[in-house]
Parts: C-alpha cells; sequence; structure tokens
C-alpha cells in the first residue's frame, strides 16, 4: 500500500481542509483576560483602567466581527467593572491627599493609622 499525501503534481495542497484562525475569537479571549486582571488589580488605578478599557474595546470588536459568546460578555463585564473601580479608588486617593490630610483633626488620626499599618506589616516581613 502506497502512503497517501495531500499534495497534488503540482505540489498544491488539497483534500484536508486548513481550519481558520478567527481573529475575533482571540479578541474575545484577551477581553476576557485583560477583564479578569484589570478587575483584580484595584490597588494601582493607573494599572486598572487601561487594562479595563482594553477589554471592553476587544469586547467591543469581538462582537462586532459576530462573536457573541460567555467570553466577550464577561470580558465586557470585568471591564467596564475595572474602569469604575479605577475611578473611585482613584477618587477616594485624590481625596484622601486633597481633604483629609489637611484637615487639622483627622490630618493626625490618618497619619497615626498609616504608621501602624506600616508597623504591622513591618513586623510581618520576613527578618
Amino acid at each position: 500500500m502506497e502512503p497517501t499525501n495531500n499534495f497534488n503534481d503540482q505540489g498544491e495542497r488539497h483534500g484536508t481542509p486548513v481550519p481558520q484562525k478567527n481573529p475575533a475569537s482571540w479578541m474575545a479571549a484577551f477581553s476576557l483576560i485583560f477583564g479578569i486582571t484589570g478587575a483584580l488589580f484595584c490597588v494601582s488605578p493607573l494599572i486598572q483602567l487601561p487594562l479595563g478599557i482594553a477589554a471592553i474595546a476587544f469586547s467591543f470588536l469581538s462582537r462586532q466581527q459576530g462573536i457573541r459568546n460567555v467570553q466577550t460578555s464577561v470580558g465586557m463585564v470585568t471591564g467596564i467593572m475595572a474602569v469604575i473601580l479605577s475611578l473611585i479608588i482613584f477618587f477616594s486617593i485624590i481625596y484622601v491627599y486633597r481633604v483629609v490630610l489637611n484637615d487639622p483633626v483627622m490630618g493626625p488620626i490618618y497619619n497615626d493609622m498609616y504608621e501602624q499599618v506600616m508597623g504591622y506589616w513591618g513586623q510581618m516581613a520576613p527578618k
């Protein structure tokens, strides 16, 4: 029995179709990854905001190309959550620096709490 291949006499491929990679499915996956990563980066709104925007953009682009699955939906939802959380955290930081630290009553209390937390973390560090 002679081995068969998928090439004709001119060396062109025939027979077995090669699956095409759909860029929209990759965008849906990136939307999911960026959305989850953005939602988990609560400590840094400067990282969280671009990740959330990228998740929303990739989800929107994959939906425009006809992919409407769980990945695009979860990517869109987590991207929106990441953007909202980053704005809340950013404005909370601005509020603390502009209002609380300049208040003669709340400023020292906040600084004492900050020193206690830093002292606790310093005790937890390996020596």
